[in-house]
């Protein structure tokens, strides 16, 4: 059975809580971190074993995902990521298919604008595949310093970290990226999302936008958009009320949700509510979305 944990509240007992307890025995644990306003939303651990192994297909994504692999290996779309590995995903417009027996990794999700202001790196370079990270990185130079401690004390050490590193990296942003930033937030926060809407409000044409958005995200407006539109769907599922979820996402109908999740989730939403994985898989679409 999957257990999960997910720590709220005071950030001072998140951390004083994570350093208490075993964490080798849980299979999801789910820390928010205090840099959420910045786009930095969390930091997840998966611990999955079978004895056999196991087919699991992750959903689209519009966040950034750092993963640092502790142990076991996995097939990540048609890259082997193994213990000891650290890479950067998401911003995948296609369902990613893992194939593994044994894995954990510890996540950290954000922004790709939080992303782009720590490295100077643009998801197009990593859309829809898993690209490792190198040494000059600041995420490669955190690994080494996890790497060498024990899981419990992963999440401060992470936190102190970038805290750091906020206060020196600061990567210039050019007229494209500021367009597509501002554009992309306006998305999250509109509820009839239309990309003709969004060109006029931020001055820039649909063409244009559509270069910027290719060029930084790796992903059309329209691509994006449908993924922020699954998101709230994907994390509004309950008790099979596909009804509501589908409204409530901003589809036009409830077969319309089942066509658009079939295509970014690899399955039905029945099917995928199923998953074992799934609650952990919709709590960690929560943060951030």
């Amino acid at each position: 059975m999957l257990r999960i944990k997910v720590y709220e509240g005071n950030k001072k007992m998140i951390y004083e809580n994570f350093l208490e307890e075993n964490q080798e025995e849980e299979e999801f644990l789910q820390v928010a971190s205090r840099f959420n306003d910045e786009g930095l939303y969390q930091y997840i651990y998966w611990r999955m074993k079978n004895d056999t192994f196991t087919t699991t297909i992750t959903p689209v994504s519009h966040k950034v995902h750092i993963i640092y692999v502790r142990s076991g290996c996995c097939m990540y779309d048609s890259t082997l990521v193994k213990a000891g590995d650290i890479y950067v995903t998401g911003l995948n417009k296609h369902p990613i298919v893992s194939k593994f027996k044994e894995i954990a990794m510890f996540t950290v999700d954000m922004d790709f604008a939080f992303y782009y202001r720590l490295t100077g790196m643009v998801p197009s370079l990593f859309c829809d595949r898993a690209l490792l990270i190198e040494e000059g990185n600041p995420f490669y130079q955190l690994g080494t310093k996890l790497f060498k401690l024990p899981l419990s004390y992963w999440v401060s050490i992470a936190e102190n970290f970038i805290g750091n590193l906020l206060e020196v990296s600061e990567y210039a942003v050019n007229y494209q990226l500021k367009s597509v930033i501002q554009a992309s937030r306006q998305l999250k926060n509109q509820k009839d999302l239309d990309v003709f809407k969004l060109s006029d409000n931020i001055d820039v044409s649909y063409r244009q936008l559509q270069r910027y958005f290719t060029s930084i995200l790796g992903l059309t407006p329209k691509e994006y958009i449908s993924i922020l539109r699954f998101n709230k769907a994907f994390w509004q599922l309950k008790d099979n009320n596909f009804i509501d979820a589908a409204l409530g996402a901003g589809y036009y109908d409830q077969s319309h949700m089942i066509r658009e999740f079939k295509r970014m989730a690899g399955c039905t939403p029945t099917k995928f509510s199923k998953h074992k994985q799934f609650l952990a898989m919709k709590l960690a679409n929560q943060v951030g979305k």
